[in-house]
């Protein structure tokens, strides 16, 4: 499992220590460090609408139902608000759908 730190600038002051956010594997690593998935603040994945289904299953990453990987701090909630507003892949297609 390699562990995901902070790896975008966030605003305003920042803790001594970067929070984990997760321990993801290698794929899922690098999916959510390029916006392909992500995470909501109560533990829900989500997959952003422009990833390729097929591709994320076959990297491990269930696109056919729900998944919770448990509660994060507030510091991680920071961090996650941030990835989703600003890392996250959108569909401006899809925008207000």
């Amino acid at each position: 499992m390699a562990g995901l730190e902070q790896r975008y600038p966030l605003p305003g002051p920042l803790p001594r220590e970067r929070e984990k956010v997760a321990s993801l594997t290698p794929n899922a690593d690098q999916l959510f460090d390029r916006g392909f998935i992500g995470f909501e603040d109560n533990g829900d994945v989500l997959v952003s609408p422009v990833a390729h289904a097929a591709s994320l299953i076959k990297l491990g990453v269930e696109v056919t139902q729900a998944l919770n990987v448990g509660r994060f701090s507030e510091g991680q909630r920071r961090y996650l608000r941030f990835h989703r507003e600003s890392v996250l892949l959108r569909s401006k297609y899809l925008e207000g759908v």
